[in-house]
């Protein structure tokens, strides 16, 4: 058995050093590359996966550490390769999982990691990118605009508001909406700033996030029920070019998939081809195909079955990647215009009050 604890007596000099920068630490997604990555090398060398993980585990800190190591004792204690990280849902995603199970209760491990290899290296992270950058710079101008507006609003504008009293005059309506906005700002700011510390730490919490992921994603939003959709039809071509009945593939994919919404519709499917149905018009009734694409699977057959399968996940998969991309390009021109409003905003009460001013002392 593989002894962790030599790994870390004997890696003073591997941890005084890494790769990984301490101040900026690697994406969850990042390392869910990684680690199937390792997955696929360990399968396709045949070497034991536990030593590899924990020896991995050292490039990282904290939490990311932690789960590796884990994992890599899960392993060493007999799990299974899905069921360590079925034990461990941070690390890898919902759907590596699944891919993972059917690989192992199917006998096509061998080709899911294959096919999971080539997937990763098309990986297009400028998405992520994007979102990353467009959180910078929404948190960036939030701490600018505000403190800003704060010293402005708390300052500059009570005593524009005295000077304009003095001499009796009427305060400029953009002025005026300006200052019942902050102050209305104010009063509610506790509560949203409370509404936001919940909300992160919901997000740190593991359950309530996978219910919203697992369950409800798929129901609430299309697309994301259409990338289950895909998948499925990945895994199906893979066992079917395998030579494994559809039947029990549909079985197998009823009894471990993840979402609870996908997995009733596949009972169903299941169940309607027991009773002799066509498997791909079954697959239709229960929506996770649509029929014209039930009725060109049903007429294909063997190896053009299997690339039509592919074909149309691929196709599932490229509408939810460009509707992506599209919203992830338009939020940060949208952020821009949102802090643009709020400085234009500000600046034209300010100017019309300093017009005013000079204009009567003139």
């Amino acid at each position: 058995m593989f002894g962790f604890n030599t790994v870390f007596a004997n890696s003073g000099n591997v941890r005084s050093w890494k790769a990984t920068r301490w101040w900026l630490h690697d994406s969850r997604a990042v390392i869910r590359d990684s680690v199937l990555r390792l997955v696929a090398l360990a399968h396709r060398q045949k070497l034991d996966l536990a030593p590899l993980i924990a020896t991995f585990s050292l490039e990282h800190r904290g939490a990311a550490r932690k789960r590796m190591l884990e994992f890599a004792n899960l392993l060493e204690q007999g799990y299974t390769l899905p069921g360590a990280l079925e034990q461990i849902p941070s690390l890898v995603s919902d759907e590596d999982v699944l891919n993972l199970r059917f690989a192992v209760e199917t006998g096509i491990l061998g080709q899911v990691l294959e096919t999971t290899r080539q997937e990763l290296w098309e990986v297009d992270s400028s998405q992520q990118l994007r979102i990353q950058q467009s959180l910078a710079y929404t948190i960036s101008m939030v701490l600018v605009v505000g403190f800003l507006s704060t010293f402005l609003m708390t300052v500059v504008m009570p005593t524009f508001e005295r000077m304009f009293e003095e001499f009796g005059l009427r305060f400029p309506l953009p002025s005026v909406a300006l200052i019942s906005f902050s102050h209305l700002f104010a009063a509610y700011l506790p509560l949203a700033i409370v509404l936001i510390v919940l909300a992160f730490a919901v997000g740190w919490l593991v359950k309530p996030m996978r219910l919203l992921r697992r369950d409800l994603s798929s129901r609430l939003f299309r697309p994301v029920a259409q990338i289950r959709s895909a998948q499925l039809l990945r895994l199906l071509a893979t066992s079917l070019q395998a030579g494994r009945p559809i039947a029990g593939s549909l079985a197998t994919l009823a009894r471990y998939h993840f979402d609870s919404n996908v997995r009733v519709k596949l009972l169903f499917a299941r169940n309607e081809m027991e009773l002799g149905a066509n498997p791909w018009d079954s697959l239709a009734k229960s929506g996770l195909l649509a029929m014209n694409e039930a009725k060109s699977l049903s007429e294909s057959s063997g190896d053009s079955q299997a690339w039509l399968m592919r074909r149309l996940a691929k196709c599932k998969e490229d509408r939810y990647r460009r509707r992506n991309d599209v919203l992830s390009i338009l939020l940060h021109p949208l952020i821009v215009l949102l802090f643009g409003g709020v400085v234009l905003w500000i600046a034209v009460a300010f100017f019309i009050v300093s017009v005013t001013l000079i204009t009567v002392l003139a």
